[in-house]
């Protein structure tokens, strides 16, 4: 059976992920924005994620000899490698599900940064130089998922020897520690350059300084991408052998399902504001104050108080508030620099990363 601290992780991990994305639908619908591709591509990623938990639980509930066992010294024993040993069944039914989960694993994340790219492209589409540099880093993360789904998958040739023959046979495998270490690292250099993208376009709106760091705050939410990232490298190098680690399996699963929960934080903000304007929690929290009883009462002597106005004087005020309406001096339209902090602005909006972009 797979490590209790991984398996305990990963249910966990995907369960949070599992919430964010339905919290992410009932947020578009509830704000009439309707579902786009960044939606649904962050959907993708759950859906692999749960994919790759069914598969590895699946492979490991049959004790294999390719399972990764600890010796008593602390070392893994699959990192040695025993040219006289036969594979059993169970073994190629286990490496099968081994090489499938690393496959898929790379769709995961390249569904999460381009879901991610795709709303910083609903936001600020309008700036062209921006759009070229998402467009550029759509083109690395589409490549790089590629090149390492087609690399993990002939890491050996022919394919068969990854289950027929010895994982770390040198003979028919390329060195997979390497591999690892290498495509972790890209993957992180992505993810900087993906979380760094707005900020300097964000700077540049029209906006108090405290708004733009809240705005370049939220975006910037997905740190927790990185340092997973960056510990799941780390951890998973293993000096001096055929392949990575088998700790790196833990931070594998916690890198994902972070992905997965960090894409949506930045449109949570009016289910927030719903939730906290709801009877249920203002009635929670008068009562832990002591406020409500207070309220009620005041409440109770404003409409005694009130009195009946003649329909004359209601008009006659009417009247009145609107000549002043019409006196009183417009006020000027918002000016922007050029039409794409125009539309950028209204898009933040619309998106709800903060509900309340103005001047």
């Amino acid at each position: 059976m797979a490590a209790v601290p991984t398996f305990v992780a990963a249910l966990i991990i995907l369960g949070l992920g599992w919430i964010t994305v339905a919290l992410r639908f009932y947020t578009r619908i509830f704000a009439r924005q309707g579902l786009k591709w960044d939606d649904w591509l962050l959907l993708l990623g759950a859906i692999t994620g749960t994919t790759v938990l069914a598969l590895t639980v699946s492979a490991d509930s049959i004790p294999t000899h390719q399972a990764a066992v600890v010796a008593p010294d602390g070392n893994d024993t699959t990192q040695i490698f025993d040219p006289n040993y036969i594979e059993t069944p169970e073994d190629i039914f286990y490496l099968k599900i081994n090489l499938v989960t690393a496959v898929i694993y790379y769709t995961i994340n390249a569904s999460v940064k381009l879901s991610i790219l795709y709303m910083y492209y609903r936001i600020f589409h309008a700036k062209s130089s921006l759009r070229y540099q998402l467009f550029v880093t759509a083109g690395l993360v589409i490549g790089w998922w590629i090149g390492t789904t087609v690399a993990q998958t002939v890491n050996c040739i022919p394919i068969s020897k990854y289950w027929t023959s010895n994982i770390l046979d040198p003979k028919y495998c390329f060195n997979l520690n390497t591999f690892f270490v290498v495509g972790g690292s890209i993957e992180v250099f992505l993810d900087v350059l993906i979380l760094t993208l707005p900020t300097r376009a964000v700077l540049a709106l029209q906006l108090s300084w405290r708004r733009k760091a809240i705005i370049s705050g939220i975006f910037l939410l997905g740190s927790f991408v990185i340092a997973t990232g960056l510990v799941r490298v780390i951890v998973g190098y293993a000096p001096g052998s055929q392949r990575p680690s088998s700790s790196a399996e833990l931070w594998t699963v916690v890198h994902s399902g972070v992905g997965v929960i960090c894409a949506s934080l930045p449109i949570f903000n009016p289910l927030l504001q719903r939730t906290l304007k709801s009877s249920l929690v203002t009635n929670t929290i008068n009562f832990f104050s002591g406020s409500s009883s207070d309220q009620e009462e005041m409440m109770r002597r404003e409409r005694s108080e009130q009195t009946i106005i003649p329909l004359e004087t209601m008009t006659d005020t009417a009247h009145s508030a609107q000549d002043n309406i019409e006196q009183s001096p417009r006020v000027p339209e918002p000016t922007y620099n050029s039409q794409g902090e125009k539309v950028a602005l209204l898009a933040l909006r619309n998106e709800e990363v903060y509900w309340r972009v103005t001047r």
